[in-house]
């Protein structure tokens, strides 16, 4: 009687494999779908369709082997089917995709769309039969990984297409976190008007708004930045942050402050002008005066020729001017 459990548990795994490779190669051509490798592992919490927990017995199996107490026979078998003994399934990959579809399916209860993101700092703990138990885990972190090596191509085409399945954007910049992220900078500008009358075009680095879980609406201000002078923002987002007043650079000058440091340059230069003027007209009094005495002391002498080589001489009596 152990024995046919065993091999009915074993059929249920070799069951679960088969599943899991139709799901993270549907789509993917023939010579894409040959090459998939199941990662060795059965989330904890995994049952048939009979209600068996496969999950559960895998682990079982796992802990025989590490006593010495499993067959010789079945851990050949388990190992032809590609189990790994070594794995944790608080570390496996399809645990941690299976936490990401409960996230989704967490957001989405009440009949809202998911906006493909997970926040950073979002923390998950190792489930048993549905129930949160174990050490805490980072999921934010986890797809932040995801897209990472989805940018440097590293990820695999399977891992890709289940992660699309739940909808999880690639791109911290798409359009519906951006949208939400916009609107949360709304209301930011909303508050900060009612309280102290204008925005100033920023948001604190550190700022985060008060959903759960919290949103860093500072630093996707900075992302945006950052996303523009590399040329990657996309011009619609452009004019909609501009139209709000958002500064472009923490250094950027408001239209007020402008206003202002634009009055206090004219003042100044107007009083420069003055100043120039004034300056001017006592150094032509005082070169006139000098020129005066000059010429009362001694006379100009003008000589020219002409013809057979006539000499004149003028006399020039300048009178004195006053001013």
């Amino acid at each position: 009687k152990a024995n046919q459990k065993w091999e009915c548990m074993f059929e249920h795994l070799l069951k679960f494999i088969d599943k899991r490779r139709k799901q993270e190669t549907e789509g993917l051509p023939e010579e894409e779908k040959d090459l998939w490798v199941w990662d060795g592992n059965v989330p904890t919490n995994e049952k048939a369709d009979d209600g068996k927990a496969i999950g559960r017995w895998v682990n079982n199996q796992r802990t025989a082997k590490t006593k010495g107490s499993l067959k010789e026979e079945r851990i050949k078998r388990l190992e032809d089917a590609g189990l790994k003994w070594s794995v944790l399934s608080s570390n496996s990959w399809n645990d941690t995709l299976e936490e990401l579809r409960l996230y989704v399916a967490e957001q989405t209860k009440d009949g809202s769309e998911w906006d493909g993101n997970v926040p950073t700092n979002y923390q998950i703990k190792a489930r048993a039969d549905g129930h949160f138990a174990g050490e805490d885990r980072n999921l934010g972190r986890w797809v932040n990984r995801q897209r990472s090596l989805f940018q440097a191509g590293k990820l695999r085409k399977d891992r890709q297409v289940a992660l699309e399945k739940l909808g999880l954007k690639w791109s911290m910049l798409d359009s519906t976190t951006w949208d939400a992220m916009y609107g949360n900078l709304i209301r930011y500008i909303e508050e900060k008007k009612a309280t102290s009358g204008e925005w100033d075009g920023n948001v604190p680095a550190n700022y985060r708004t008060q959903d759960n879980p919290p949103r860093a609406l500072g630093r996707w201000i900075n992302r945006q930045r950052t996303a523009r002078v590399k040329r990657k923002l996309k011009p619609e987002h452009v004019d909609k942050l501009t139209v709000l007043g958002l500064k472009w650079s923490v250094h950027e000058r408001t239209a007020k402050e402008l206003e202002e440091i634009d009055r206090e340059e004219i003042e100044r230069a107007a009083a420069s002008a003055a100043a120039a003027e004034i300056a001017k007209e006592d150094e032509i009094m005082n070169g006139t005066s000098n020129n005066n005495a000059v010429d009362e002391q001694k006379p100009e002498t003008v000589s020219s020729s002409s013809g057979g080589g006539l000499e004149m001489s003028v006399v020039t009596s300048v009178a004195s001017m006053q001013v």
